[in-house]
């Protein structure tokens, strides 16, 4: 390999590790996603309370009856999915 081929290869190497940091510093000085950085105990207080709901309706889907049919089965997804929206999954 010539030495040029050779100074190609790494002004070509040094070049993508100054963009890599220049994305690292953009991403880092970026604002927020998101509205607001903090979350009201409301919130809070409101999903805790839609969780602990949710489990409520679920325990009794536990049991193999519950499971055998068809109904309870779908009834346990539906539960799981409430319980996904509310945790934020």
């Amino acid at each position: 390999m010539s030495t040029f081929e050779k100074r190609a290869r790494e002004d070509k190497r040094n070049q993508k590790a100054r963009e890599k940091a220049q994305r690292r510093v953009e991403k880092r000085n970026a604002p927020p996603s998101s509205g607001s950085e903090f979350t009201s105990v409301a919130e809070i207080v409101g999903n805790v309370r839609s969780i602990a709901e949710v489990m409520q309706r679920i325990r009794p889907l536990m049991d193999e009856g519950a499971l055998s049919t068809g109904a309870g089965r779908r009834q346990l997804l539906t539960e799981m999915r409430r319980l996904n929206e509310v945790i934020g999954l």
